[in-house]
């Protein structure tokens, strides 16, 4: 048996007699299961092998600029157990290779440049154990729950692949790229501006870069100058300077096990972020709604009952643009700030939980952890379709808005997604879809209708910051079902199908929203291949078809079942056109066919779908 994580160790005894003596027909086996603190295992035939190494590396408390217990060492046993340590069975594994892959930001400790380790084992003989240790350096910058893997290669026997995740806390350093940078800074410090905690950049305040908290109550960005904890802030560089160690003396914060200040979180939005160093799950936040202020409710609970939107935004440094979290069991990383969008009329109170990250050095272990809840707290189902929908310009890109249909109305509140504020930098674009809610027009990434509806108007709006041309793009159309046609009408009242089209391109003016309205009309179920036709000439035959969605498309010729000729081999075709290619009579070894019937065979597939085929018939004269 295999198991993923943090599971048993299993201790298995020869049968052996009971009885008089041991005389008795009756036999006994022991078999004794061990529960690891953090190994990985893989109990299969023919051998066992375990990873054993730290469940975390943590940061110094008065020291957090060093890890406590890094370089790390990450061991493996390979037990020659089971299928090659049976009695008169038993085989040696001989040659065996170890190898171990480490994510960018872990290398060998010997050898810095090198994220890939490997050790050898001459022999393990039958029912014993042999252990390899590799020691592991751990940059200063690297943070988060990082995955590596050991891959086990013996002499015989199959190979095993095991994975193992170790979370790494932060220390003080935060990455500045060239542009936006949406981050926080988790610690207590003795001089708390910005100017002083990125000194050590060589950036000078309100010169090099900028502060932008948010001011939840105005649902605006404000100049800032000191840092809050427990909230996010725009750090917008016009240089890209890598990661800076903070300044200002910071020190790891005291209340991780008592739990950070709460919050205030305004109706809207709000930007707010880790107040610790480590990683929490999402799911164990926890809120006091201000209308029923006599009640605690779960992170899960906040979005059941429409206080807060289950989707929190964060901002990519690499593709300077937002992304979303995809379930309640994320976790909320460190140094990084998120947007959450609370749907009620009145402030919620965010109460942080301490953290209950497990074998966290010189912390009591903690028995009033929150009990996982990660099955019931998952955001349940998915679209029935979507269609993603970007827009670029000045190259800056919003490729995270989304129109769809959902199998329940139901889904349509557990799935949308409201879209996060602009980032505060010269050449932001930011696309939504805009709906009307009372009296108010709500911006949201991902916009959804039931399955009953079968006719929908959605506006796209887009802004841009600068001037200049911008495009809009859908790109995964064809995985849309065909009986759903959309068409985009521009200001003019100009149309566009857009399966008939890739893009759409306009000139925006500086600090103008542009808005073009998407008419979304599903109906009946069409094929993929609408028609297919082939007529036979004196010389060649024609064939003709159309499709109702993209697809790529092969036919052949074939007589009674056997394959006679190939025109066309996964050719891209696009839809509601008519479509055709032509037969000379030849077959795949360039011979006249003889006079006969034929079938034209056609296949297509859409993109994500289901391959459909068509055939017709056509009779080859003398």
């Amino acid at each position: 048996m295999t198991f993923p994580v943090n599971d048993a160790y299993i201790q298995k005894w020869n049968a052996t007699p009971v009885g008089a003596l041991g005389s008795g027909t009756e036999k006994r086996v022991i078999v004794a299961y061990y529960r690891t603190t953090w190994g990985v295992s893989d109990y299969a035939k023919p051998y066992s092998a375990i990873i054993d190494g730290p469940a975390v590396v943590a940061t110094s408390p008065g020291n957090p600029a060093n890890f406590q217990n890094a370089p790390i060492t990450v061991g493996v046993d390979i037990d020659d157990t089971r299928g090659f340590s049976q009695d008169d069975q038993s085989v040696p594994l001989e040659d065996i290779e170890i190898d171990l892959d480490l994510p960018p930001g872990m290398t060998d400790a010997n050898n810095p440049a090198s994220n890939h380790m490997v050790k050898f084992l001459n022999i393990v003989q039958p029912q014993t154990v042999a252990h390899v240790a590799f020691t592991v350096a751990v940059d200063p910058t690297l943070f988060g729950t990082q995955q590596y893997t050991v891959t086990i290669k013996p002499n015989p026997g199959l190979t095993k692949v095991l994975t193992a995740n170790v979370v790494v806390a932060t220390q003080p350093y935060l990455q500045l790229n060239g542009n936006a940078n949406l981050v926080t800074a988790p610690w207590q410090f003795s001089s708390s501006d910005w100017a002083t905690i990125l000194g050590a950049s060589g950036l000078v305040l309100d010169q090099d870069y900028q502060v932008f908290g948010w001011d939840a109550v105005a649902q605006d960005y404000v100049l800032q100058t000191d840092p809050q904890r427990g909230f996010g802030s725009f750090v917008v560089s016009n240089q890209s300077v890598g990661f800076v160690p903070l300044g200002g003396n910071p020190q790891q914060p005291n209340d991780l096990q008592t739990a950070a200040p709460q919050i205030i979180m305004q109706p809207g939005w709000n930007l707010i972020a880790n107040p610790y160093n480590y990683a929490i799950p999402l799911g164990q936040l926890v809120g006091v709604p201000i209308a029923d202020n006599t009640n605690a409710y779960t992170f899960t609970q906040l979005v059941n009952t429409g206080y807060v939107n289950g989707f929190l935004a964060f901002w990519s440094q690499l593709t300077q643009a937002y992304d979303y979290t995809t379930s309640y069991s994320d976790l909320i990383q460190p140094n990084t700030g998120y947007w959450i969008f609370v749907e009620s009329n009145q402030p919620v109170t965010l109460v942080w939980p301490p953290v209950f990250q497990p074998f966290l050095p010189n912390l009591v272990d903690n028995h009033n952890a929150p009990k996982s809840k990660v099955g019931s707290a998952e955001i349940a189902g998915v679209p029935l379709w979507s269609l993603q929908l970007a827009a670029r310009s000045n190259g800056m890109i919003d490729s995270k808005t989304s129109i769809g249909q959902t199998a329940s109305p139901q889904l349509v509140n557990a799935l949308t997604k409201f879209k996060a504020p602009k980032a505060p930098v010269k050449n932001a674009i930011t696309s939504a879809i805009a709906v009307q809610k009372g009296t108010k027009t709500m911006l949201l990434a991902s916009a959804l209708t039931g399955a009953n509806i079968t006719s929908q108007t959605w506006e796209w709006q887009v802004y841009t910051q600068a001037a200049g041309p911008v495009t809009l793009t859908w790109p995964n159309m064809s995985s849309v079902p065909n009986n759903v046609q959309i068409k985009l009408i521009e200001p003019s009242g100009a149309q566009l199908q857009m399966r008939q089209a890739t893009s759409y391109t306009f000139n925006a003016k500086a600090q103008s929203v542009q808005t073009v309205k998407l008419v979304v009309t599903t109906g009946p179920m069409l094929p993929v291949i609408e028609t297919l036709g082939a007529s036979a000439g004196k010389a060649l035959a024609n064939v003709s078809y159309k499709l109702s969605v993209n697809a790529t498309t092969t036919v052949t010729v074939t007589q009674g079942g056997q394959p006679i000729a190939t025109l066309l081999s996964n050719r891209a075709d696009n839809s509601n056109l008519t479509l055709g290619t032509s037969w000379n009579y030849l077959d795949s070894a360039n011979r006249r066919v003889k006079a006969g019937t034929y079938q034209v065979v056609m296949t297509s597939t859409p993109s994500g779908g289901v391959t459909a085929s068509k055939s017709v018939s056509i009779t080859v004269g003398k």
